[in-house]
């Protein structure tokens, strides 16, 4: 690919990227701000609980599929089978992930004095919530192999819209059974959207009216593929939402507000994030002996994290202020939070390079890993208050930080020169 189209490529989808996330990043301050500690100690929770559902329900099917298409676009026989293998795949994997999502999500919800109807409520609209998120991911994934990740971006961008929209009532009827059915309102329309978009991120690639319905043996294929991705999926899912999940079970309502308050700042990495899953992920996976382009991953993704948390340590004041009064004076817990986002980033970061380079092979290490820095983090740690829910954070990020610098220092794949 030339020079000139990969900087386009790169530059617009960083930008559709950004503005996805300016959007949730005001979308998460408007609710910082309207509600009450209680109020968004709640909201944590459910979105914590939804966001930890969606990665369950693909279970590291994503990103092998985005590398898969990559590599077979060309054959439209191929690209045929590889979609509606997954497809099928999909939809196997999001019930198989039920079974994990639904207690971690009760466990959470039962520290916050609802009642039985409440809980059996929110549970299903946590569960409807991570179904609809993954649909859209899903083809935002496909979109990204076929190497057009600004669709892919636009796609993520609409369901960000939606949801702005779909927040607005809120600042006349605050409330949580308002903001659960907003939510969902938002996200189905956003599932609408890409529904209607299936034949565009298609064109010139396939029909489609042509999918088939792959058979046991493809499935079994496709699960083979996906199977090395499961436990650390798994893991980073759990790990996604672990820092909520601790808040409810050791601290007050008010730590839970405190450290999803904080968190909201994270989504600055999610543009890295997605940058890295749409855009390097396929590049990285159809030219895995460039050594340039493996300089410009590693450089981009580790300056900008340190930029990051560099900057939160130097004026904290300003991220404060944008979380509005109740939150002053978190200067400490801040650069904490920031930290424990950079750590998580850089784990992500030589994730994705192991994936693209078919190196992605024990996983699982990340598992014993990271309970052992928990475990630790638990048994030294004041977990009741803020700063000690980030340092725990930050203990288990460290777990499968180490645990990737590990497999890529065996596996490191043999890159050129030029």
């Amino acid at each position: 690919m030339p020079r000139r189209d990969l900087l386009q490529r790169f530059v617009g989808t960083s930008v559709l990227t950004l503005g996805t996330q300016l959007l949730s990043a005001c979308i998460g301050i408007v609710l910082v701000r309207i509600l009450s500690k209680a109020d968004y100690s709640f909201f944590a929770v459910f979105l914590a609980a939804s966001s930890t559902g969606a990665l369950l329900m693909n279970l590291g099917l994503n990103i092998t599929l985005s590398a898969h298409i990559a590599r077979q676009r060309d054959d439209a026989v191929e690209l045929n089978l590889t979609v509606a293998t997954y497809s099928w795949l999909n939809v196997l994997l999001g019930l198989l992930s039920l079974s994990i999502l639904l207690p971690f999500s009760y466990t959470m919800l039962d520290q916050l004095a609802l009642s039985p109807s409440e809980i059996g409520l929110t549970l299903a609209a946590i569960a409807a919530a991570a179904a609809l998120q993954q649909y859209v991911m899903f083809w935002a994934a496909i979109s990204s192999g076929l190497e057009r990740p600004s669709l892919g971006a636009f796609i993520v961008l609409v369901q960000a819209l939606y949801r702005m929209v779909m927040i607005l009532p809120l600042l006349l009827f605050p409330g949580q059974l308002q903001l659960v059915a907003l939510q969902l309102t938002a996200l189905a329309g956003a599932a609408l959207y890409v529904h209607w978009q299936r034949p565009r991120i298609l064109k010139g690639f396939l029909e489609l009216e042509s999918a088939i319905r792959p058979r046991l043996a493809e499935l079994a294929a496709a699960f083979t593929s996906v199977r090395p991705h499961i436990v650390s999926t798994i893991y980073f899912a759990l790990q996604g939402g672990i820092t909520v999940f601790v808040a409810s079970l050791f601290s007050a309502q008010e730590t839970i507000a405190n450290v999803s308050a904080l968190s909201r700042f994270a989504l600055l990495f999610a543009v890295a994030n997605t940058v890295n899953n749409s855009v390097f992920l396929p590049l990285l996976s159809r030219r895995r002996t460039q050594r340039r382009l493996t300089t410009v991953y590693f450089a981009l993704n580790i300056g900008f994290a340190s930029l990051l948390t560099g900057l939160a340590y130097v004026f904290p004041q300003m991220f404060l202020f944008i979380l509005g009064p109740q939150y002053y004076g978190l200067d400490l817990e801040l650069s904490l939070s920031f930290l424990s986002a950079s750590v998580a980033h850089m784990t992500g970061m030589l994730y994705i390079f192991l994936v693209s380079h078919d190196r992605a092979a024990n996983q699982y290490l990340a598992v014993p890993a990271t309970l052992l820095m928990q475990c630790l983090a638990l048994s030294v740690l004041d977990i009741s208050s803020t700063a000690g829910v980030q340092l725990f954070s930050i203990f288990g990020a460290l777990g499968s930080l180490l645990v990737q610098i590990l497999l890529f220092a065996i596996n490191r794949p043999v890159v050129n020169r030029r």
